[in-house]
């Protein structure tokens, strides 16, 4: 041993060296086999990863210490003894519950020193890489999107296996660039805009035909690129996907017949979508960008209005900027932040200029929230491992989908993840969720429950369900309906099912809206036929009242006429209350009492044909008392009421007033708009017919009393001549007649 003392530079050197140093003395039995070995000396960082102390080592062997050691571990070092070799391994020891590294060697007989390395975290960094790997490759194959890289610096193309189904190519050679460009049948446009994203940082985002590689199909692909710094590889990296789209352009002439269609997409997108013209009049817009612009100005926006004029300050020079680059001609994308106190908003817009004869005369933008996106990009960019790097990959693509994504276990049907649109839509944690079965959750509408036992099954045997219509039940008890696809997918031994739902519960509902306004249009016109031979001579209010509660299916209905200096309730339609209730409750009669109009309650309305207020008790401003607002509230549960314009040609003459209960779904205006302006119509034909007689009367007593006043006169002037013919005096007045 005296051979091996060390100095105090070697005890200084091996003291505070980062790898846990071991001197060993082996153990031998009887019959000249190791079974043991004590611990001669160790270093600090033996104890960093073992977390046993160092006083507590020395003297001590590994089975009083470790006694779960495996005897792997002594049988090699016995070998390295034996050998007088060097031997490194890695391997998992129960007994430290993690993976190490160990380099050992024998400095003389029946010893040998160890020099070990925590390898835990990397082992573990490995695995996740490979389940993550696995996670986006799936997500790939069951999204149908294909991805690829170029590295600019190498020249060097990467794809992934679901770009090479696409192309039909079954090859795994790594370098398959030459059947790619083989099969591209348009090669400029796919160069063009690879050099001009290289060389301009231009968008890419293109549309190409190719024929595919196995079967000769031409096939119509799109895609996108942009590029990012790898720090991996400490350059920059052309990341892009495509999408098979064949189908999508073959759909494309079907959907520009079908203007109706096309508008509740683009009305109904869940990104903010509108136009502007050439003086930045706004001339569409979808109901998200009317939502968000109300958020932030406080009224919705009318086609014709010039959205500068009340973008407010702060970002007003901002959009100026934009819309100006845009009405040069000028299609971009661009990030913009538009953080407020409360809230921190990114948002990507992208921009296009409308041409019409080689002229701009517009522009269309694109609006989506990209707040979560950029966060998770972020954190990307600060990530140093390619597994990091992959997970992040597949959470963008299934975490963040706006479809409902599952992943679920085929043999059980339990969830194994879910998404955040999944969890945003049906209102689950994902605690309550993981681990569950659909039926344990009630996912599924009782009705549709038969369709969803099959899925597993189907799944299983035919790999994939598409475009199967399913209700679902949300954790409030609420319905959606869902378009479900599904695939399955074998991997590690273990069965999984993707599955991917469409929430079409809001086109289902505008589909059936479309069709009552067919039915409610053909209504107002047989209502009109009859109500222009009636109403002129008996002024049926409650007729009209009655046909507005048919068309909106509102339960509350209250139709005004307006003077300019107040309003007259005329006819009260409700199918939990009469009118004779109301008078008897405000011990006056509501029918005869005139209402003084307000101009702050007619700021608001007065030049909107339709307006919601979203609270009861504006109706204040309306001179309605508070105990009234107050039994409407509690007793009644109104909660919201719409205010429906009914104008003459001329002016105002009336309104409308539909309540709403907090569970009411707010009606489509659009048919009570119509039937309010023949209403007005008819009003102010009343109206005129009804001044037009008050001034006949007034003429014909005016020209009785005329006409009287005549007779007397003539009368007068007889008894006058009369007089002067008895007095032998001629007459004075000449009578004619």
């Amino acid at each position: 041993m005296c051979a091996f003392m060390k100095t105090n530079d070697y005890n200084l050197l091996l003291a505070n060296m980062p790898v846990a140093y071991a001197l060993h003395e082996m153990l031998y039995n009887g019959n000249g086999k190791a079974y043991d070995y004590k611990f001669i000396d160790v270093n600090n960082y033996f104890e960093k990863i073992t977390g046993v102390s160092v006083k507590d080592v020395v003297g001590k062997t590994c089975m009083q210490l470790f006694p779960e050691t495996e005897q792997y571990w002594i049988d090699t070092f016995e070998k390295c003894i034996i050998e007088k070799s060097t031997v490194e391994l890695e391997n998992y020891s129960a007994s430290l519950n993690g993976y190490y590294k160990v380099t050992a060697f024998s400095p003389m007989p029946g010893y040998f020193i160890t020099m070990t390395h925590d390898v835990t975290s990397e082992c573990k960094k490995q695995k996740e890489l490979a389940l993550n790997e696995q996670r986006y490759r799936l997500s790939q194959e069951v999204g149908k999107t294909g991805s690829w890289e170029y590295y600019i610096a190498e020249d060097r193309y990467w794809n992934s296996p679901e770009f090479r189904r696409i192309f039909g190519i079954d090859s795994n050679d790594e370098d398959i660039n030459g059947v790619v460009e083989q099969c591209i049948i348009d090669k400029s446009i796919v160069n063009n805009a690879l050099v001009r994203l290289i060389e301009e940082n231009a968008e890419y985002n293109i549309e190409f035909e190719i024929k595919r590689y196995n079967d000769g199909a031409i096939r119509v692909l799109n895609s996108r690129a942009r590029i990012v710094y790898d720090s991996i590889v400490q350059s920059k990296v052309v990341f892009g996907y495509l999408v098979d789209i064949t189908e999508i352009k073959q759909n494309e002439s079907n959907l520009k017949q079908s203007k109706a269609v096309l508008s509740s997409i683009l009305k109904h997108s869940r990104f903010s979508i509108w136009s502007i013209g050439s003086n930045r009049e706004l001339v569409f817009q979808n109901e998200l960008f009317r939502h968000n612009f109300h958020q932030l100005n406080g009224f919705y926006p009318k086609v014709g209005m010039r959205l500068t004029d009340f973008i407010p300050g702060d970002i007003k020079e901002l959009w100026e900027r934009l819309y100006f680059r845009v009405l040069k001609g000028e299609s971009f994308v661009e990030e913009l932040d538009i953080s407020t106190e409360k809230n921190q908003n990114i948002i990507e817009v992208s921009a296009t200029a409308i041409y019409v004869d080689a002229k701009v005369v517009g522009a269309s933008f694109y609006a989506k929230d990209i707040t979560d996106e950029k966060k998770m990009l972020e954190k990307i960019a600060r990530s140093e491992s390619e597994a990091n790097d992959a997970f992040q990959k597949f959470d963008t693509i299934f975490r963040n989908n706006s479809a409902l994504m599952m992943l679920t276990d085929i043999s059980t049907l339990c969830f194994i993840d879910v998404n955040n649109a999944f969890l945003k839509v049906t209102g689950y944690d994902r605690a309550d969720v993981v681990g569950k079965t659909p039926w344990e959750l009630n996912l599924v509408h009782a009705e549709d429950r038969y369709l969803f036992k099959k899925v597993g099954k189907i799944i299983e045997e035919k790999s994939i369900v598409e475009d199967m219509e399913i209700r679902l039940l949300k954790k409030d008890g609420g319905v959606i309906t869902c378009v479900f696809s599904g695939q399955y997918i074998h991997a590690k031994e273990q069965k999984f099912g993707l599955s991917v739902m469409i929430d079409v519960t809001e086109r289902k509902f505008y589909e059936e809206l479309q069709k009552n306004n067919t039915v409610n249009l053909r209504k107002i016109v047989e209502f009109s036929s009859i109500f222009m031979k009636t109403f002129l001579e008996d002024a049926e209010f409650d007729a009209i009242t009655d046909m507005v509660r048919e068309i909106s299916g509102v339960k509350h209905v209250v139709f005004n006429t307006l003077t300019d200096t107040c309003s007259e309730i005329k006819s009260v339609s409700s199918d939990h209350f009469s009118v004779d209730e109301l008078n008897t409750f405000l011990n006056i009669d509501i029918l005869k009492k005139k209402w003084p109009r307000m101009a702050k309650a007619d700021k608001k309305w007065i030049h909107q044909k339709s307006t919601l207020f979203e609270n009861i008790s504006e109706l204040s401003a309306f001179g309605v008392p508070i105990v009234v607002l107050n039994e409407l509230l509690l007793k009644h549960n109104l909660q919201k009421f719409i205010l429906l314009r009914v104008e003459g040609t001329k002016k105002v003459v009336g309104n409308f007033m539909l309540f709403y209960t907090k569970e009411d779904k707010v009606v489509n205006t659009e048919m009570l708009e119509i039937f309010s302006y023949q209403v007005g119509q008819y009003i102010e034909r009343y109206n005129t017919e009804i001044e037009l007689r008050n001034k006949m009367n007034e003429m014909e007593r005016f020209y009785k009393l005329t006409v009287d006043r005549e007779h007397k006169m003539i009368s007068l002037k007889m008894e006058i001549n009369e007089l002067l013919n008895q007095l032998g005096k001629p007459a004075r007045y000449k009578i004619v007649g």
